[in-house]
């Protein structure tokens, strides 16, 4: 026959009742892809056109522009065979054509564009490609079998060439570009240069798998993040959408940011989950009609062989879709979770002191971080859901009948008990969160000072204190984990009750291919809800801790209250000598700092500073002495501005464009030696090795097995408390800082480095001399009072006294009293300093088997990566009790036999009643039916007793 008459109906089928007829496949196959492809083609052409060429490959762009342009000449042979009527053609069949030409030059100007200013192969195009080459295989298939004459024949062919010419433009397009693409300094992930088909089936991470098969993954082993998940542009949008004079007051003000920042990620797993839900459904269709083709007499080989080829499409479109809609779902919840771990760090630094509790924040980026990814991991599950149960009710109806209420009457009951159960869910989540964050704090202060509380025999106490606290957060948490449990068996009520109720009361006759079928479109009914029970509980969690991120994030804001000016000149220099809270002469009329009647506290009308006024001359040194609780923290950070209540005026100089600072607790963080002095300033030897020697680390590192690439661990914990200051020091040194705050730096080390350090770094010829910085030094080592330009003496909250040690010494008052001479233990010579060696060397040593020991931890526990800790497994069943475990393990058994034999139990039923003479009654085999769908939901509810007893 010829291709057309002009006469077919569009669905009427071809050959046999096998094929499409040519109109039909024309419209379907080829029209409509081609013009949503020259549509989409105009978007991206614009879009693309505004950025830079990344890719310079101009040979192989030069290979696939041949190629493509060979189609477009392909194409516009069949176009002028259907113009100059060389056989009998029809409208559709000249728009098909005149369309699949016009592709093809887009194909052209999409594949230059994207070929050198997209890192990855064109998702569009290769989608085209792959779709287009599917559905011409079909018209191909028709075209030759419909061909009666040798022009169709030739017709035939050239569009069959035209087919095999689009495979190879595929395989072109598919290859991936990263050898030639100008990257910059940094390292980027195979993911940015994958192309559709390597992220559809995760290709792109074969080469991670091998390298795990071969060795034990390291941090330094995975992939760079793709650079869309760099932070800092991902908190720039962030920001622009945040306006915390509107968060207030609202309640979902956070989640709000979210959804406006993350609009085009949060909408992206739509479309494959739209994909995923019609794949699913082609299941039972496929299934009824594979029934209906396998009860026949005779089978048509064709028909197999589509059957076939449907169950490959079928399936690998659920894989594929599934794995994209995952795929940009974990996107957005790790850009989501970039942005409020940004957000909470930034916040952090800027929260005034005392506005929240401090363990606040490691809560809030560790545990609630984690529930609300927990939570948002089924949030595309609940819309699908939705619609997956309404077409499922749908067929459902249209195979039993008004039976299918059953199960619908069932979900809402069940639906109705969870809505109950998730008022709440809030509030017992909150109060858990409460429990998680008292003990990770004190967890955190503890293994941060784990030597000091062993050495004072305080550990074992500690650990038995933070036991308690585990204990109390258990539990604190058990109302939520009943609540959850609760939600799960809701959850599997609708899919294990409402087959046997469906079944029970239908009046339909029920045979093999109707049980299997709606059995297929009960569980398509019941099984989305059995997930999204079980997910709302964790969703609403997730709300309520964007909820607490949110309040954090109002807390009020730091406010700097000094001022700041070019040049600082005493106002009360006249008066010098006649008031005691002025400099006593020998200094200049410029100053770095100076304080005009200060008063500073920490808590709203209790001031610890009371009327301070003072100045720090510039390139000096001035030591601030007192007794403990005289305020001497306090007046630090004064002059860093961190203080939340003050009256008064705090100037800095414009000169002191740098402030370093240590507290009395050094501050390090889990790296290198190195890395915790160098920090986030470029790196220069010169420098580097000029405060390793004035910090006396020199011999330190070199006595280390790696060298200051040795890492110290968690808060330094590898270090003792005198090399931690010490570092400390270093890095404050290193930033080459104008003035600098130092708060009891000297109280971890023994007298000897002391005497060294402060040697190198405070002495005449020592480093801050040499670099003219202003330095505040707050100690009680009186000892190097002497070496001081400036003293300022507190007491009680207030300037005592102030002025050199020349002037303090002869007058009546608190340094007086400390019976000081002019003799200083700073100024011994170089020659003394090798003999005090011993005792740091014998530390070093210690420090060298603690490293070791804890590399070889460190080895052990990558063994325990491979083969597991059958200790932790051993702990787990020894806490929960023999029975218990037993009784968990037997019911789970049972749930899983129960659940499966049931559907065992259908195929005997239909084989029965399917026969001339059945052996049993529907009653019969429904009840058994109904029973075992009972067991498996007792031994369900037992499994979840004896997980709420575990858990408590």
């Amino acid at each position: 026959m010829p291709f057309t008459t002009g006469k077919e109906n569009l669905l009427q089928l071809n050959r046999n009742s096998f094929d499409f007829n040519l109109q039909f496949e024309q419209l379907f196959f080829s029209i409509i892809p081609s013009a949503l492809f020259i549509v989409t083609s105009l978007w991206r052409t614009v879009c693309q056109f505004r950025k830079p060429v990344v890719v310079n490959a101009p040979l192989f762009q030069l290979i696939k522009l041949g190629a493509i342009t060979t189609y477009v000449g392909l194409e516009l042979s069949l176009l002028v065979l259907v113009a100059v009527g060389s056989f009998q053609v029809t409208t559709m069949f000249i728009a098909s054509s005149i369309l699949n030409l016009v592709s093809a030059l887009f194909m052209i100007i999409l594949g230059v564009l994207d070929h050198s200013r997209s890192p990855r192969p064109s998702t569009l195009l290769s989608s085209y490609l792959f779709l287009t080459f599917l559905l011409d295989a079909a018209q191909a298939r028709t075209l030759f079998l419909s061909s009666d004459n040798r022009i169709e024949i030739s017709y035939s062919s050239i569009f069959s060439a035209a087919l095999a010419l689009k495979v190879c433009i595929l395989l072109l397009e598919a290859q991936e570009k990263s050898r030639w693409i100008d990257w910059d300094e940094k390292k980027h992930s195979p993911e940015e240069t994958s192309g559709i088909f390597s992220l559809g089936v995760f290709f792109w991470l074969n080469r991670m798998f091998l390298r795990g098969y071969r060795k034990v993954l390291a941090t330094e082993d995975l992939y760079p993040l793709n650079s869309s998940f760099d932070a800092t542009s991902l908190n720039e949008e962030f920001s622009r959408n945040m306006d915390y004079s509107k968060l207030k007051g609202d309640k979902f003000g956070l989640v709000k940011v979210l959804v406006r920042t993350l609009k085009a990620p949060l909408l992206l797993p739509v479309y494959p989950r739209l994909a995923y839900l019609a794949f699913t459904f082609c299941q039972p269709l496929f299934l009824e009609k594979l029934s209906n083709f396998l009860s026949q007499p005779r089978l048509d080989a064709n028909t197999g062989y589509g059957f076939i080829g449907a169950s490959l499409l079928i399936y690998s479109g659920l894989a594929i879709s599934w794995a994209f809609t995952w795929y940009f779902h974990h996107r957005m919840r790790t850009m989501a979770t970039s942005m409020l771990v940004t957000e909470i760090y930034k916040k952090a630094t800027t929260a005034r002191i005392g506005a929240g509790d401090d363990n606040a924040v490691l809560t809030l980026m560790s545990t609630d971080m984690e529930r609300i990814k927990m939570g948002l991991r089924s949030l595309h599950e609940i819309w699908a859901s939705i619609i997956q149960a309404g077409l499922a009710g749908w067929m459902l109806y249209t195979r039993l009948g008004v039976v299918f209420v059953a199960p619908m009457g069932v979900v809402i009951v069940c639906f109705s008990g969870l809505a109950i159960l998730t008022n709440f869910t809030g509030d017992s989540q909150r109060a858990w969160m409460a429990g998680v964050q008292k003990r990770v704090g004190l967890t955190a202060t503890v293994i941060s000072s784990m030597k000091n509380l062993k050495i004072s025999g305080l550990s074992a106490a500690i650990g038995d204190f933070v036991q308690r606290l585990r204990v109390e957060e258990l539990a604190a948490g058990a109302r939520f984990r009943q609540l959850a449990i609760t939600a799960a068996l809701l959850a599997y009520i609708p899919q294990l009750m409402s087959p046997p109720l469906t079944f029970a009361f239908t009046t339909r006759t029920l045979d093999a291919t109707r049980v299997f079928t709606s059995l297929s479109f009960l569980t398509l009914l019941t099984s989305p809800f059995s997930q999204v029970f079980q997910s709302i509980p964790g969703l609403v969690s997730a709300i309520d801790c964007l909820g607490r991120i949110q309040a954090f994030l109002e807390c009020e804001t730091h406010h700097d209250f000094r001022q700041v000016f070019a040049n600082i000149t005493s106002e009360t220099e006249k008066a010098r000598g006649n008031d005691k809270s002025v400099s006593d002469g020998g200094l200049d009329g410029l100053h770095h700092v100076e304080i005009k009647n200060g008063w500073f506290g920490w808590e709203a009308d209790k001031f610890v500073l009371r009327d301070v006024s003072t100045q720090l001359p510039t390139a000096s040194l001035t030591i601030v002495v007192g007794p403990v609780g005289s305020g001497k923290s306090t007046l630090c950070k004064a002059l860093l501005g961190e203080i939340p209540f003050s009256k008064g005026n705090v100037v800095i100089s414009t000169m002191a464009t740098h402030v370093g600072f240590c507290d009395q607790t050094a501050f390090l963080s889990n790296g290198t030696i190195k890395e915790n002095i160098v920090g986030f300033s470029p790196f220069n030897e010169a420098r580097y090795e000029e405060v390793i020697d004035a910090t006396a680390l020199k011999h330190d590192i070199a006595t280390l097995p790696q060298g200051d690439e040795t890492n110290i661990g968690s808060d330094g914990i590898a270090l003792s408390g005198g090399q931690k200051q010490r570092v400390s020091l270093a890095r404050a040194l290193y930033l080459h800082s104008e003035l600098l705050v130092l708060d009891d730096i000297f109280s971890g080390l023994d007298a000897d480095t002391e005497e060294e350090v402060f040697r190198k770094v405070f002495g005449p010829d020592g480093l801050l001399r040499r670099r003219r910085s202003t330095v505040l030094l707050c100690t009680h080592s009186i000892r190097h009072l002497p070496a001081a330009d400036h003293i300022i003496a507190l007491d009680n909250g207030s300037v005592v006294e102030q002025g050199s040690y020349a002037t303090l010494a002869t007058r009546q008052g608190y340094v007086q009293r400390l019976g000081l001479t002019e003799t200083r233990k700073s100024d011994v010579t170089d020659e003394k300093v090798p003999s005090k060696r011993t005792v740091r060397s014998s530390k070093n040593d210690i420090l060298n088997r603690t490293i070791s020991i804890t590399s070889s931890l460190g080895s052990n526990m990558q063994q325990s990566r491979q083969l597991g800790d059958k200790a932790v497994y051993r702990h787990y069943f020894k806490r929960m009790g023999l029975l218990v475990a037993a009784c968990s393990v037997i019911f789970a058994a049972l749930w899983g036999f129960f659940i499966n034999f049931a559907t065992v139990w259908l195929t005997y039923w239909s084989d029965d009643i399917g026969s001339e003479r059945p052996a049993h009654s529907s009653a019969y085999y429904a009840s058994i039916y109904a029973t075992f769908q009972i067991c498996c939901m007792i031994s369900l509810l037992v499994t979840a007793l004896a997980l709420l007893i575990i858990s408590r």
